[in-house]
């Protein structure tokens, strides 16, 4: 079972309360042992000056999308889950959106413009696993076990914050690819005994 929380950064006192956004209402009884879970970040579509940033091995844009969307529908099935941290895409969300298969839970990038949450805390399978774009963005809510991010594109793919385990889930460095539950789970181990060395980005 998938229970979603969010953290409301803009009040005085942040508080953490159930979610009530209407896109996450048909995933509150998402049974993870039935269907699989995803995580995603930075695939900038339609982006072509990532292409020499983060050194990607397309040509253009067109060939960049084509990719990212065949690799990501081959893995994601139409009744999966799939968390998207954050700069999906540089205009038409709703367009692409459809083109990419999965329930989707949108967390806002650094560039993006909607409307979206800008972090989230989930209970997936009795761990409490944190979603954010920046690594290092906002204080970190309390009693988690994981946390997840974007951003760093191709700088690291995993590291520690405050002893937690601390993971890139951006395309850069997961073979321009999402991430499985299983695959997260299966990096919180090593991370114990080798991180990367921290930097505030």
């Amino acid at each position: 079972m998938v229970i979603f929380r969010y953290m409301d950064i803009d009040r005085e006192k942040s508080e953490w309360v159930v979610a009530t956004f209407n896109i996450l209402h048909p995933y509150t009884a998402f049974n993870s042992t039935q269907e699989m879970i995803y995580f995603t970040a930075d695939l900038h579509l339609n982006h072509h000056n990532i292409i020499r940033y983060c050194n990607r091995p397309f040509s253009n844009t067109q060939d960049m999308n084509n990719a990212l969307m065949d690799n990501w529908n081959n893995i994601v099935a139409p009744k999966d889950l799939i968390f998207i941290l954050g700069d999906f895409c540089f205009g038409g969300l709703s367009r692409y959106s459809r083109l990419f298969n999965g329930h989707k839970v949108f967390i806002k990038g650094n560039h993006d413009d909607c409307n979206m949450l800008n972090s989230l805390l989930c209970k997936i399978d009795g761990l409490n696993i944190f979603m954010i774009h920046r690594p290092f963005a906002q204080e970190l809510p309390p009693l988690i076990d994981i946390i997840l991010c974007g951003h760093i594109h191709n700088k690291w793919q995993t590291s520690k914050r405050e002893t937690k385990p601390l993971i890139n889930v951006g395309v850069d460095v997961w073979d321009y690819k999402p991430v499985s539950l299983n695959q997260v789970l299966n990096l919180t181990h090593p991370i114990e005994e080798t991180c990367a060395t921290l930097r505030v980005l």
